[in-house]
């Protein structure tokens, strides 16, 4: 999940100054409160069926507790879950168990200092003993930068002092967040990346890209992203001695520009 805080003051749209630490509570409580209409129902039905199977006596008791953690404004990630009751729930698609991301939205006077902007401070306070992150974000100049050219983006961002577009920054925290990394394949007229678990091995992961790959597995030519843009090509990374021989148990790292040998 990902939720956008008003960080800033605009007397010409709002007409309050901004509370970002209550904006975020609002947002959990409704989160919460989505789950606990689900958990009920659930509830509901599980104390109906338990009137013809014993069995379910022990899921009407974990469901009255975590009905009564969750009436109590507690989210479902603060719950001490046992493996087995994670089971009954993982459906549900709980709201307040999601991993979630905060995007400070801050003016344009604090997006290249938003460590001294006092709502930001504020916010990340508030946050630090959650299970989230916190991102800093100018909307305003995000949609300015979005009608530039790639070649113009940078340039204005080096002009306001900021290092890299905050759209980057979110989806390179959402990948870190559920766990997923990328890695690449370079042929003669292109380059693709494949998202993996953060952990996957090379034989499982040549399989991404086709099943024959992983069923015939070889060995994996392996180059670090930096070492083969620098180098400017595989040939020339090759070349200089940047690429490297693993085998079937390497565990990808984010950013390996790789090739498959295989033989079916």
């Amino acid at each position: 999940l990902v939720e956008l805080v008003r960080c800033f003051d605009d007397n010409n749209i709002f007409s309050e100054s901004a509370n970002p630490a209550e904006d975020v509570e609002n947002f959990e409580l409704e989160l919460i409160l989505s789950d606990l209409e689900l958990m009920e129902r659930k509830l509901e039905r599980s104390r109906k069926a338990a009137k013809a199977d014993k069995k379910m006596k022990e899921t009407v008791e974990f469901l009255e507790s975590f009905v009564a953690h969750l009436s109590d404004g507690k989210s479902a990630k603060s719950f001490k879950f046992k493996e087995s009751e994670l089971a009954e729930i993982e459906e549900a698609g709980l709201l307040s168990l999601k991993p979630v991301i905060y995007i400070a939205n801050l003016s344009e006077d604090s997006a290249s200092n938003f460590d001294e902007d006092e709502y930001y401070i504020e916010l990340r306070e508030y946050l630090k003993d959650r299970e989230a992150l916190l991102l800093p974000l100018c909307a305003k100049i995000e949609a300015e930068i979005s009608e530039l050219e790639a070649e113009e983006q940078q340039v204005f961002l080096e002009e306001l002092g900021i290092g890299e577009r905050a759209l980057n920054s979110l989806i390179k925290a959402s990948y870190s967040l559920l766990g997923y990394i990328s890695f690449f394949t370079v042929g003669e007229d292109e380059v693709r990346a494949w998202t993996i678990v953060n952990g996957t091995k090379a034989q499982r992961a040549a399989g991404k890209i086709h099943s024959d790959l992983e069923r015939g597995f070889i060995r994996a030519e392996i180059c670090a992203f930096d070492d083969m843009k620098a180098s400017g090509s595989w040939n020339n990374a090759k070349n200089e001695g940047l690429v490297r021989i693993e085998g079937k148990e390497y565990l990808m790292k984010d950013g390996d520009v790789t090739n498959i040998r295989f033989n079916v």
